[in-house]
């Protein structure tokens, strides 16, 4: 199993062949950090934990020095559609 398919939650549904006997089925999150798709009532995913990241990344930089580059990172990670954000959580990662 490659390690950039694990995430808090399941897998992506095109992460098709991970052993998901070690993920936990659904995730709750405080709805300001929960995913749009997660708070319409679908199953977390590994881009619903990029985007609950991107959020709490959001919440401890706040009020820091103005970075462009940390901005273009959490808007990639708490992007609106789930196909725009950052595809696994190392990806984000290695961007921070």
């Amino acid at each position: 199993m490659k390690r950039s398919h694990v995430g808090i939650a399941k897998p992506h549904a095109a992460d098709e062949g991970v052993d998901s006997s070690r993920l936990v089925a659904r995730h709750s999150y405080p709805p300001r950090f929960a995913a749009p798709e997660c708070n319409c009532g679908a199953a977390a995913n590994v881009l619903s934990d990029v985007y609950s990241l991107g959020k709490i990344l959001d919440a401890l930089t706040r009020g820091c020095a103005d970075d462009r580059d940390l901005a273009a990172i959490i808007a990639r990670a708490t992007a609106f559609k789930p196909a725009d954000r950052y595809p696994a959580c190392d990806a984000l990662s290695k961007d921070v």
